[in-house]
């Protein structure tokens, strides 16, 4: 092992929550206080008497031992060991993370602190990611699944292809964690929250590579649930599309009734176009406001946001109209065809869109 004896890691802080751990923990630990580290923080979440000895025995290895009393799962575990950092009057400039479960070396750890502690040196705050090479056979199914889906989610919104969203072993420079513990979710879905939170904000995020090590083909030694966790992935996209749901339903809605009302359902012209003008503005509005509060739970400044949302809907509207026309021209005259096909398309291109741009200020992962 290498244990990088002439490196200073005093202002590097060790962060593993800690849920049912074995005794193997004690084992890295007791290498880990051999570097030197500026703080080892271990948060027993919630694991019961049965462990006592492990924790006491972690304390007595230099550990900082944090307790909750009951499970809380491994997001608010990290928040409050990243709260612990925060105010501690020990200088800490950068955390790493690592899980208990053994599946992380010391020298993937001093690897990922190595990198930390390079990028400051050359005025670099990125964060550092090990990545697992999940191609290999040994690696559970899924585990490889849910890693593969959500990396390709995340390269579709954002463009960034990151080989490894699952891993628990991540450097942190410590002026993002003030940003961090804010950042939505309790359980697993936190890191893959903070992932996307990292992106949003346009952080630069690297990768090394680590050692991949599975205990079994399922994993026992973990409590991540890969395909189930992943799919908290898939829940601001459906709340996106119910706000363009509802959208459309105010724009039919509210064009019927002034249509019918005002109009007497006549195939009248200045009706039409009255309707459609107001229903249109009045539901671009609702949408607007829903995808700011509560899709995106945007905190950027209103003006800009508006300003970007209506351009986006000047540049959808011109796509669709020239869209369909040269779709439907393609299709030999099946315009309803045609309208469905690039509507479809410009929903997708829209999410993505008002993600990177209208609503950059991402705030969607926050607490509220």
């Amino acid at each position: 092992m290498n244990l990088g004896p002439t490196t200073d890691y005093s202002t590097v802080a060790i962060v593993i929550p800690s849920f049912e751990p074995t005794a193997g923990l004690l084992d890295i630990l007791t290498d880990l206080r051999s570097l030197n580290y500026g703080r080892m923080i271990l948060v027993n979440d919630g694991s019961g008497p049965d462990y006592e000895g492990i924790f006491e025995a972690a304390s007595d290895l230099g550990c900082v031992v944090l307790t909750h009393p009951v499970n809380r799962g491994k997001g608010r575990a990290l928040k409050t060991a990243f709260e612990y950092c925060l105010s501690s009057e020990q200088q800490i400039l950068d955390v790493v993370t690592a899980d208990s479960d053994g599946q992380h070396l010391v020298d993937d750890l001093v690897a990922v602190t190595d990198r930390m502690i390079s990028n400051r040196s050359s005025g670099s705050r990125a964060a550092v990611l090990g990545i697992r090479d999940f191609n290999l056979r040994e690696i559970p199914w899924r585990s490889r699944a849910g890693n593969k889906f959500t990396s390709g989610l995340v390269r579709v919104l954002f463009g960034r292809y990151l080989a490894d969203t699952q891993t628990g072993l991540r450097g942190l420079p410590v002026e993002q964690l003030k940003d961090l513990v804010g950042v939505k979710g309790e359980r697993f879905e936190y890191e893959m929250n903070v992932l996307l939170r990292l992106l949003a904000t346009h952080e630069q995020v690297q990768e090394i590579p680590i050692s991949t090590v599975y205990h079994d083909m399922a994993n026992t030694q973990s409590h991540f649930r890969p395909i189930r966790d992943s799919l908290q992935v898939f829940v601001q996209i459906m709340y996106f599309a119910s706000s363009s749901l509802l959208g459309s339903l105010v724009d039919i809605g509210l064009y019927a009734a002034i249509v019918n009302i005002f109009f007497g359902g006549r195939n009248d012209a200045v009706g039409i176009v009255v309707a459609v003008i107001a229903a249109r503005i009045t539901s671009s509005v609702v949408n607007f406001l829903v995808n700011r509060q509560f899709v995106f739970r945007d905190g950027s400044d209103l003006r800009q946001a508006i300003l970007r949302y209506y351009t986006l809907a000047v540049v959808l509207l011109i796509g669709s109209a020239a869209g369909s026309v040269i779709l439907a021209r393609l299709l030999e005259g099946h315009v309803v065809w045609a309208k469905i096909l690039v509507d479809t398309l410009l929903f997708a291109a829209s999410y993505i869109v008002q993600k990177r741009w209208v609503f950059i200020q991402d705030n969607s992962l926050r607490s509220p």
